[in-house]
């Protein structure tokens, strides 16, 4: 099984050849060889390497440091710098492409071989955080549109997210809200209900639906149709609690 898929661009085709040479030992899959920026560029076009070898004096116009700060911003593709310049200007340009890492030629097996587990490690970690964050942001814009009423609060019952439906029902702001517990917008018959049948079913790892008595913007009693569930971690301990309600009074 292939550890990860690397480009590499150097222009100095036996340095280039030997070190696709150690990385295919290592187990990774070398995905091609280009010897400039301009090249690099092409090449992701139609392939997707996880991680891009790359040394910093290229054939072509553009060098290595732009090369990587075009790679990041428009396929957003990390890459680790393998080259001979360390000097200070030369660094603080190579900062500014958010590398995963920096090499100083010669450097030994083991160093290669760390940085560039570690570099695809970081790739891994950051691919995910995007694709949650842009989960994130499709539930945000979908809770923002819905004309039921939605509140996410901890298992203790505090809120930490309400939607604009939410505030209307209840005549409460989000800032209001945040921080307040749930309970709140229950009158005391109701809470009991909440405490003796809701929780128990969702500390047993099922959700609840049904009809409850709350009270809304300017005290008015209503009549909610909710139903109630869990978002557990990855242990499976309950981390939030969702409702969705709809007044049906």
């Amino acid at each position: 099984m292939t550890k990860g898929n690397l480009l590499i661009v150097e222009d100095d085709y036996v340095v280039a050849a030997n070190l696709q040479t150690e990385l295919e030992e290592m187990g990774y899959r070398i995905m091609g060889m280009v010897p400039s920026g301009e090249r690099a560029m092409e090449h992701v076009r139609t392939e997707r390497p996880e991680l891009v070898l790359m040394d910093i004096k290229l054939q072509g116009e553009i060098d290595g440091v732009e090369t990587a700060v075009r790679l990041r911003k428009e396929h957003n593709i990390p890459s680790v710098f393998l080259t001979a310049y360390a000097e200070n200007g030369i660094l603080e340009r190579a900062k500014g492409s958010e590398p995963y890492g920096y090499l100083v030629k010669p450097y030994e097996h083991r160093e290669l071989r760390a940085t560039i587990e570690m570099a695809l490690y970081k790739a891994k970690q950051d691919r995910q955080l995007k694709l949650t964050f842009e989960k994130l942001e499709l539930f945000r814009a979908i809770a923002e549109a819905s004309q039921e009423a939605i509140a996410i609060s901890k298992p203790d019952g505090s809120l930490i997210y309400i939607n604009p439906a939410h505030e209307r029902l209840f005549g409460r702001s989000f800032t209001e809200s945040l921080g307040s517990n749930y309970r709140d917008c229950y009158p005391p018959k109701t809470i009991d209900i909440l405490n003796d049948k809701v929780d128990s079913m969702l500390k047993r790892g099922h959700n609840w639906e049904g009809e409850l008595e709350a009270v809304g913007a300017n005290g008015r009693r209503m009549l909610l149709w909710e139903r109630v569930d869990t978002i557990r971690d990855a242990e499976g301990r309950m981390a939030y609690v969702f409702r969705l309600m709809h007044d049906v009074t």
